[in-house]
């Protein structure tokens, strides 16, 4: 007898494949909420609950975690990976909308004062009116501009801001902790990932479809964090091994915006990583023999990839990727309407292609919302960098953030748009947090005794044990 194998219909099976994907998003969403109702923050409900810093360190790995992943998601879909869409609307806006739906109630459960976000509510505020005036300007925009992907784009940054600033809100420490451990383990990932597909020797580096502009940038943060992960003590010294293979991932994937943001970044951080002998020593000792090691298996595509990238196309040849075509579009925009921009979009259908943009997120702010946008957007970064300038040179969760900060800052002005500065963001409103938090601390530490005891004394001594 012979069986015949039955072929299922292409659709058949995008419908299905659909169906178990969301089935599963359901039931992971169902297991995240059974496990956040029982977290409760209410003051009220936690006096004297000595569980409750253990609620608060799990609600801020959980929001972290989440929020995380959301940004570095980005514009993910299914089509980069060879298969077809099969969600009605963006993937990102679906992660959005789940992610705002399991940590918005448990935000409404925070005490009043904790509601507002503290520091990181400040800076996550000067960044919702600088996407505000983005979004308003869609209403002078010209006909055919892409307003309607800004502004989801802008929206689904802020919703999973909102999340991590909330994350940060609860416990600063095991946030920051969190988000340095999750981009040492995806820089890690993407660094071994990008060497293994990039194949041949001038092939730039990338994962899952992604730009290798967006690959050098996690590369490059996965840096720093790995050094503060190692100077807090909260990693061996044995993880500074994986720098050496980070930074040749970073130079392979030839963004030349990534490897210039790279040393920018190191040189903010090196005061407080230079003055750490233990750190110094560390990374002599560990550093160079992993060095040679991947260089061993990696140098000659670093190389090849270096010297075509920078010295001949950059150097010899003054190749530019188009960027000196798009600067003097982006400034006679400006020019010619300076208050508010010719609004979202308009630079694309300027330059007669509507998905373009200049590749420069303040020439892009410039051109589209004028000297409105660039003071929002002068506001917004101040807001989020001054508290971190005053103890950079000291503090090193202060150094990492400003050094992650100002990477990203000079990655946007070589490339990306809008939404793909959203990392700048939340290293400054986790900056925010933790300044925020460290001064609470100080505070403390200087009150008398007698007024830090005030309140355990109005609620009375605790009941002896029977």
């Amino acid at each position: 007898m012979t069986v015949t194998s039955m072929k299922v219909p292409s659709g058949t099976r995008e419908v299905a494949s659909g169906a178990a994907s969301l089935l599963g998003v359901a039931y992971s969403s169902t297991q995240l909420l059974l496990w956040l109702r029982q977290l409760s923050f209410s003051e009220s409900a936690n006096m004297g609950n000595p569980n409750i810093s253990v609620a608060r360190n799990q609600y801020a790995a959980a929001a972290t975690t989440s929020g995380f992943v959301g940004l570095l998601l980005g514009r993910f879909d299914f089509s980069r990976v060879g298969y077809s869409s099969w969600t009605p609307v963006p993937l990102r806006v679906l992660v959005a909308v789940g992610l705002l739906a399991c940590f918005v109630p448990w935000w409404l459960s925070f005490p009043w004062h904790q509601r507002l976000l503290g520091m990181a509510g400040r800076t996550f505020s000067a960044y919702a009116l600088l996407c505000a005036a983005i979004i308003i300007s869609q209403f002078w925009s010209p006909y055919g501009a892409r307003a309607g992907i800004v502004t989801t784009d802008l929206v689904v940054s802020l919703a999973m801001l909102f999340v991590a600033a909330t994350a940060f809100t609860a416990s600063a420490d095991r946030a920051l902790e969190t988000l340095m451990v999750a981009m040492g383990i995806v820089g890690c990932l993407y660094a071994i990932l990008g060497f293994l597909s990039s194949g041949s020797s001038v092939s730039r580096a990338s994962v899952l479809g992604g730009g290798p502009n967006v690959y050098g940038r996690i590369t490059a943060l996965a840096v720093l964090a790995i050094l503060y992960l190692v100077r807090s003590r909260s990693a061996p010294s044995l993880l500074l091994g994986a720098l050496p293979l980070l930074i040749f991932a970073t130079v392979a994937s030839g963004s030349r915006g990534a490897m210039i943001s790279l040393v920018i970044g190191l040189a903010i951080a090196a005061p407080v990583y230079i003055g750490d002998r233990r750190v110094l020593g560390s990374l002599l000792l560990v550093g160079i023999p992993f060095a040679a090691l991947a260089w061993t298996l990696t140098g000659g595509v670093v190389s090849e990839d270096f010297q075509y990238r920078v010295l001949h196309l950059t150097l010899q040849e003054g190749y530019t990727s188009g960027r000196q075509d798009l600067i003097p579009v982006a400034v006679h925009m400006f020019l010619s309407s300076p208050l508010a921009g010719r609004g979202v979009g308009s630079f694309g259908v300027v330059l007669g292609y509507p998905e373009a943009y200049p590749h420069n997120l303040i020439l892009q702010t410039a051109a589209e919302v004028g000297l409105l946008g660039l003071c929002l957007l002068a506001i917004a970064l101040f807001r989020g960098a001054l508290p971190l300038c005053r103890g950079w040179r000291r503090q090193p969760r202060s150094s990492t953030l400003l050094a992650m900060a100002a990477l990203m800052l000079t990655a946007s002005m070589f490339s990306g748009d809008y939404f793909d500065s959203r990392f700048l963001w939340l290293f400054l409103i986790a900056g925010g947090a933790m300044t925020g938090s460290s001064a609470c601390h100080s505070k403390t530490s200087r009150m008398p005794e007698s007024v830090a005891n005030a309140d355990l004394r109005a609620v009375g001594p605790s009941p002896s044990p029977r």
